[in-house]
């Protein structure tokens, strides 16, 4: 499992998000989880992606999960058009936890397992690169990015790599 990922049931959402905000309005996710408050329009399931359709305050979005059948790749579309008359600017925020271990394990010793993820990011290539040491002398590093590639409308990227400071200590998405 590269990234921390729990399904429902009474557990706090754990996986990849998007969370799209404009000024000072509600917060809204382009997917069911973690926060929802768009009106989802359609859920299309294939075999080597899901797409989520929503629509919120005047903003359409079509949200992509594609996973390569050749290599260990997993690719994330956002798309969101306006579709009112005026201008908008829009905060959005992709998060992720790496963990890079089983998940049994994960979930036996998650506090642990962070202690051997360092995390740095790359200005250049917008881009945050997550690395899980070896803990053992036969282990291989595994090292995960997570990618903005995104046209020239964005105007300020800023990252975070520590939960406590992102969402607050002892609070779920």
């Amino acid at each position: 499992m590269l990234t921390r990922f729990r399904t429902l049931g009474g557990s706090p959402p754990y996986g990849t998000f998007f969370y799209v905000q404009e000024q000072k309005q509600k917060v809204w996710s382009p997917a069911p989880f973690p926060v929802g408050n768009a009106q989802m329009l359609q859920t299309v399931f294939q075999s080597h992606m899901v797409r989520f359709q929503a629509c919120a305050n005047g903003i359409a979005s079509t949200y992509e999960i594609t996973v390569s059948p050749e290599e260990p790749v997993e690719v994330r579309k956002l798309t969101l058009q306006n579709e009112a008359d005026q201008e908008r600017t829009l905060e959005i925020t992709s998060y992720v936890e790496p963990c890079m271990m089983r998940q049994q394990a994960d979930v036996a010793h998650m506090a642990f397992g962070k202690l051997f993820v360092h995390t740095q990011y790359e200005q250049e290539q917008h881009m945050l690169l997550a690395e899980r040491r070896p803990r053992e002398p036969e282990e291989q590093p595994l090292f995960l990015f997570h990618k903005l590639c995104a046209p020239d409308a964005v105007r300020h990227v800023t990252f975070e790599t520590s939960r406590e400071r992102f969402i607050g200590r002892c609070r779920s998405l």
